[in-house]
């Protein structure tokens, strides 16, 4: 319900309002707890509609490559510092409402709105998630074998940007976003592991609703026209 709802206010905006501004940037993502991540093609995308004289309206899209990202809502007794799943490609989708304070040539743009995103290719990291095993069963190593959802997920982000006018028309902006978003992975299977010297056990991974964590700092630079 939450993505129909993004998506009609995105066409909203696109069909009853007159454009100010298009830019096309690069940006990357650093997740928390997890690998750094790099645009692909065709970076970032965002087009900005005027509503009011210091209110503006920008959907945008990137396609990012991730390194690695965390899992929440684990079972109890389970929990990582490293990340649990990547690499992967994400499609991320936003809608982003921007106030602007104008000094001079430089605009001071505070930003926030909502996200969806779909991960493309999404795998585990199969090595953290056995050490994490290990570490919670308190085993000296562990196996295991997981499967997972792949699904939409949704969440929010903020951010503040400054936009250096180089002529009436053209412009560059350097800003920084926060995301908070989960999508549902529902992570499940089975594991084998023990201590040196000691009988193997095999379990079942606990039944849980874990989530994908698809939060870190976004930092950007784009040009305008």
């Amino acid at each position: 319900m939450k993505i129909k709802l993004l998506i009609i206010l995105v066409f909203i905006v696109l069909f009853f309002n007159k454009s100010k501004s298009q830019s096309i940037g690069v940006s990357y993502f650093f997740p928390n707890h997890g690998y750094f991540s790099i645009p692909v093609a065709p970076l970032t995308y965002s087009q900005s509609f005027q509503l009011f004289d210091f209110f503006s309206i920008a959907p945008g899209g990137s396609l990012f490559s991730i390194g690695g990202m965390n899992l929440k809502d684990l079972p109890e007794g389970f929990s990582s510092v490293r990340p649990l799943a990547g690499p992967f490609h994400s499609v991320i989708l936003n809608l982003q409402g921007i106030i602007t304070i104008p000094i001079r040539k430089i605009d001071f743009n505070l930003k926030g709105g909502g996200f969806a995103f779909y991960n493309i290719d999404l795998r585990l990291l199969d090595g953290n998630i056995d050490r994490m095993i290990a570490s919670s069963e308190k085993w000296d190593a562990a196996t295991s074998d997981m499967k997972f959802d792949s699904k939409i997920g949704y969440g929010y982000l903020y951010g503040v940007s400054l936009t250096y006018y180089i002529s009436k028309t053209n412009s560059l902006e350097f800003g920084a976003n926060v995301y908070t978003g989960l999508a549902p992975i529902n992570l499940r299977g089975t594991y084998i592991g023990g201590n040196i010297g000691g009988q193997l056990e095999k379990r079942v991974f606990p039944e849980n609703k874990s989530k994908l964590d698809f939060s870190g700092i976004e930092a950007i630079v784009s040009f305008s026209f």
